[in-house]
């Protein structure tokens, strides 16, 4: 990620020990919960747990859960202890209504701000569930320089939204893509470009489609404080953005054996039955390299996650969404000192990490989705 620039952030500095690679043999091992300390979904019954696409879910101060659901447009609301509480929203593109869903967060005094990219809208609400107020995204060319913007990145520490944009890198669709960063305050005006990266590579799949690679890195961005924080996928490292400096965190490096992670991507995709890929499998490039790091989360105190990449599992074409579930990931300090490699359940997506726990998303085997809230043991 190459930093550009932007001024007027407010809060502490972020100072960053980088340096030579941790040791892994230096690090505590943490363990989340086997089981979910709160679990709410389910497969039917009451409406307010029957969830049709889960895209978010954060919790507030007192413990209570908001879960933002894609497929119905809604915000729903749980107490510390899973119920129900109510929801707010809607498909529609009225005030405290939704098309699409993206992102939410929750900021000071649990406000809870909503991006809907179909409509480039920010909406903030209580956290009762009322709409406080909305802000369309400026997107102009002459000042954002950004026709579409793809998903966001988080919230730095005066409000302001941090937004990727991402553009094919050629006009033939070959390459890797091209993704620059962007910065917008609470009413929507364009801030500034922090930075610029790349994003999936995409090749020719067979003779008439063009597609992203199997083992394409899939980046991932993260804010917190005055810092942004990106992933891009081949390097064991993650670059952090910080005023008017880059820095860099190291992290232990992976070795992966590139023979034995396309044999089993060719049986995997197989297995599925995914006659697409199937089709396009003998003519698709093969990989000279592996993804190192497959996952980005940036916890409330400033520590830094990352999920490690495991061919078998983080894939694109067997995840196709860029959430992987379960691995190891690596934790640090929030001066980017590693600290932790921590072991995540199968089958549960880490969505934040907050104090001594952490929300995220399970399937179970019939493909239900669940938010769960998880307690770390360290």
């Amino acid at each position: 990620m190459r930093g550009v620039g932007y001024a007027g952030l407010l809060g502490t500095s972020v100072m960053l020990a980088c340096g030579s690679e941790p040791a892994a043999t230096d690090v505590e091992r943490w363990t989340l919960s086997p089981g979910p300390m709160v679990a709410i979904g389910a497969v039917d019954g009451d409406a307010g747990y029957l969830f049709q696409r889960v895209v978010d879910a954060d919790l507030l101060s007192d413990g209570r859960v908001v879960v933002a659901d894609g497929g119905l447009s809604v915000l729903r609301f749980f107490d510390r202890d899973g119920r129900f509480l109510g929801e707010s929203g809607g498909r529609g593109e009225g005030p405290g209504e939704f098309a699409s869903i993206q992102k939410i967060w929750v900021v000071a005094a649990d406000t809870i701000g909503v991006l809907d990219l179909a409509t480039s809208r920010l909406s903030y609400f209580e956290s009762d569930g009322s709409l406080v107020r909305t802000a369309r995204l400026d997107l102009s060319v002459t000042t954002a320089g950004v026709g579409s913007l793809d998903f966001m990145a988080g919230v730095l520490t005066d409000g302001s939204v941090v937004i990727a944009s991402l553009a094919l890198g050629r006009e033939d669709g070959l390459g890797p893509d091209r993704i620059s960063v962007e910065r917008f305050d609470t009413e929507g005006r364009h801030l500034g470009r922090i930075g610029e990266s790349e994003g999936l590579v995409r090749a020719r799949l067979g003779e008439r489609m063009i597609g992203p690679l199997p083992f394409t890195p899939y980046p991932h961005f993260a804010a917190h404080g005055e810092a942004v924080y990106h992933v891009d996928g081949y390097r064991s490292a993650v670059s952090v953005w910080l005023r008017d400096s880059e820095n860099e965190v190291a992290f232990p490096a992976a070795s992966h054996d590139l023979t034995g992670a396309w044999a089993h991507l060719e049986a995997e995709v197989r297995r599925r039955g995914h006659a697409m890929y199937v089709s396009v499998l003998p003519t698709t490039p093969r990989p000279d390299s592996i993804p190192a790091l497959a996952g980005l989360l940036v916890d409330d105190g400033g520590g830094i996650w990352v999920k490690q990449y495991v061919p078998q599992t983080d894939a694109l074409w067997l995840t196709e969404s860029g959430r992987t579930a379960g691995g190891s990931w690596w934790v640090t300090d929030p001066i980017g000192r590693l600290i932790a490699e921590m072991e995540v359940p199968d089958g549960f997506t880490p969505l934040r990490a907050k104090r001594d726990r952490v929300v995220g998303i399970a399937v179970d085997a019939l493909g239900v989705e669940r938010v769960e809230v998880r307690l770390i043991t360290r």
